[in-house]
Parts: structure tokens; C-alpha cells; sequence
């Protein structure tokens, strides 16, 4: 490129270090990002939050603060999700005090949360069995005017399965369709999978059934989970009567 006389712009170079980082070659990557910057060329956010967010992943979290630094003195604003990868780093690596400094402090720092900024910190909650946390987040959630996703609510439902609150989580799967938010196969997968984890065999089996004979489309995970669950809950009796077509 550069012998036919074709200059990289931020664009190309934003484009290429995201597939480097797709491949986990981040040393490569940094190489490329140096030579952006010694060819005069300026990151723009969306440059920095794929480096960012390949370091963060990798749990590194001091290296991702020094390129942050970096993003601030050369007067590039971090964005919503910039702030949601830096969360995300924190949390993988168990400070999970720092992503909900970082999430309260958002708005001083002129970003607002976004669906994906509370489901990073409602995802944690779920898995560290503070389900009441969880829920509290989302109910707040609503509250701003954030239009909760499907992962939002597949977060919540195994969460909640989790934490043996059954009830729980069949309210919260009617209310994700109130709010006209279509499941999809792992909100399916998540219901049956919690049912049959907290003795609720029957009723998985009958939400099967109701949604073989839809015009959804069974997946092979959906099933496979159905089968795994009954058969370690010694639900086998269950199958012996349903064929699946």
C-alpha cells in the first residue's frame, strides 16, 4: 500500500488493528499503533476502544489505563463505551468495586449508561449470587427510560434460576415480552435449563412442547439442554412418553 503511494488514514488503521486484535496479536497491534502515531495519523475513539478493549479482555488493566491516559492528552473524548469496556475489565478480574465507581462517575465525566453499561454490572451481580443487586439495577434501569435487551433479561433469568427464585424468573420472562422484547434461543435455553435445575421437570418439558409446536425454531442446544437436564435430575421418565419430531 504504501509503495503504490496510498496513504493509511485513521479508518484503515482503526479497520487493521481490530483484526489484528481479532486474532489475539497484540503485539503486533501495538507495533501498528506506534507507527499510526509516528506517521502523523490521530486515533479516534473508536481506535483507542479497540485497543482498550482487547487489553481489558486480556486482564490488562494497567497497560489499558496508560493508553486511556494516553487518550486523554491527546484530546480525544472517551465515550459510553469506553467507560463499558473499562467496567467490563474490572469486573473480569474481581474488582468489581472499580466498575461501580466507574459506572456511578459516568455522568460526571459527560457519558450516559447505556443498556450495555447495566448489563455488565448486572451480569456480575448475578454471578457472584447478589441477585437482589441485580434487580435493584434493573429496576433502575427502567426507571432512566433505558430500554432493557434480550441479554439483559437472559442475564436476569439465569441469575435468578440461579438464586432459586423461580417465581422470579417466570415473572420476569412475561415481562420481558410486556416490553416487547422478543427471546431468542438462549432466553429459551436459559427457562428450561433453570426449571429443570430447580425440580421443575414438568413444567420445562411443557414449555418445550408449547414451543415445538410453534413456528419457532428448535436449536440443537435447546434440546441437547432439555436431555442433560432431565437425564442428571433422573427426569428420563419425562422423555420416555415425548418424542421430539
Amino acid at each position: 500500500m504504501k509503495g503504490r503511494g496510498i496513504h493509511a488514514d485513521a479508518v484503515i488503521y482503526t479497520s487493521l488493528l481490530h483484526g489484528l486484535c481479532c486474532v489475539g496479536d497484540w503485539e503486533e497491534a501495538k507495533s501498528l499503533f506506534i507507527e499510526m502515531l509516528n506517521q502523523g495519523v490521530h486515533p479516534t475513539a473508536v481506535t483507542f476502544n479497540v485497543l482498550l478493549d482487547e487489553l481489558c479482555k486480556s486482564w490488562k488493566i494497567d497497560e489499558a489505563n496508560s493508553l486511556y491516559e494516553l487518550m486523554i492528552q491527546r484530546g480525544v473524548q472517551p465515550d459510553t463505551y469506553t467507560y463499558s469496556i473499562f467496567m467490563d475489565g474490572y469486573c473480569l478480574v474481581g474488582r468489581i468495586h472499580d466498575a461501580e465507581k466507574l459506572f456511578i462517575s459516568m455522568a460526571s465525566m459527560g457519558c450516559t449508561p447505556d443498556a450495555a453499561s447495566y448489563n455488565i454490572l448486572i451480569d456480575r451481580y448475578c454471578k457472584n449470587k447478589k441477585a437482589d443487586q441485580a434487580m435493584n439495577l434493573y429496576r433502575e434501569m427502567i426507571s432512566k427510560g433505558i430500554r432493557p435487551t434480550v441479554v439483559s433479561y437472559n442475564i436476569l433469568l439465569t441469575g435468578l434460576f440461579r438464586a432459586g427464585r423461580v417465581g422470579e424468573a417466570r415473572k420476569m420472562f412475561v415481562e420481558m415480552q410486556s416490553f416487547d422484547v422478543a427471546p431468542n434461543s438462549s432466553t429459551f435455553t436459559a427457562f428450561i435449563d433453570g426449571l429443570c435445575k430447580n425440580d421443575c421437570v414438568q413444567d420445562a418439558l411443557q414449555f418445550f412442547h408449547t414451543l415445538a409446536n410453534s413456528n419457532f425454531e428448535l436449536t440443537i442446544k435447546i434440546v441437547c439442554c432439555l436431555i442433560e437436564d432431565c437425564i442428571n435430575l433422573e427426569g428420563s421418565k419425562w422423555l420416555g412418553s415425548y418424542s421430539i419430531n
